[in-house]
């Protein structure tokens, strides 16, 4: 699988003078940031900026990445540092971050429809992978997933279509079974057990502290700026 963004950030006024500072935050998120939270044996799906432009106070960026580290995810893990870096030094704020262009390369047997799916520009399929071309994004579309439910889909309808898949997984169990004498599944260790601080249902918690608020809607929530305060934190882990 693979993520080709090109994007922009833009800031609150003319960056020129922060281009040194700029240039070295690239080659940190590239060599660290974007690392964060992609297992060692997976580091070649992590994303990474490939081309960079600073024009006044527009930087635009090429990003690549596998299916660890995704793009648009290292796109917006940028904004904070990037702020902070940037606006007690120069007073310079990351206004907006747009993707202008977005294509995902997704393995495949055949084509997924998805064209009708929010944001899809294009689809097409060729040579054994779908190429899905998105329409132009703004950082609130990337904050509510709406490429990683396309994602999502395609991957779901793949593992439907590819009962192959699932006839390997039979046998792998029956070779289990032969070599290890052990039915699959049987538990054969267990990791020492940590300690539990909370017992309690986490939403009816969340509820009563006034982080989230129930919606008239069956099983909905609004967040609050608490709830979201944590997510991003999590996020950013």
């Amino acid at each position: 699988m693979k993520f080709t963004l090109k994007g922009e950030v833009l800031f609150s006024k003319d960056a020129d003078e922060a281009l040194e500072d700029i240039t070295s935050f690239l080659e940190h998120a590239n060599n660290d940031l974007f690392q964060k939270g992609v297992a060692s044996g997976q580091k070649k799906d992590a994303a990474q900026i490939v081309e960079w432009k600073l024009e006044g106070n527009t930087l635009h960026l090429k990003v690549i990445s596998g299916r660890r580290g995704r793009a648009h995810d290292a796109l917006l893990r940028m904004k904070k540092p990037l702020t902070q870096l940037l606006g007690p030094k120069y007073h310079i704020g990351v206004r907006k971050i747009t993707v202008e262009e977005y294509q995902i390369d997704i393995p495949s047997q055949e084509m997924v429809d998805v064209v009708q799916m929010p944001y899809v520009e294009e689809a097409t399929f060729h040579d054994g992978k779908m190429i899905i071309q998105f329409q132009k994004l703004e950082e609130g579309d990337l904050r509510k997933h709406v490429v990683d439910r396309v994602v999502k889909h395609v991957l779901s309808e793949t593992e439907r279509m590819n009962s192959a898949t699932e006839i390997d997984e039979d046998a792998d169990d029956i070779l289990t079974r032969q070599v290890t004498k052990i039915e699959p599944g049987t538990i054969v260790g267990r990791s020492p057990k940590f300690p539990v601080f909370f017992e309690g249902d986490p939403t009816e918690e969340a509820a009563k502290q006034g982080w989230v608020k129930k919606f008239p809607g069956k099983g909905q929530w609004f967040y609050g700026p608490k709830f979201i305060a944590l997510q991003r934190a999590i996020e950013d882990i």
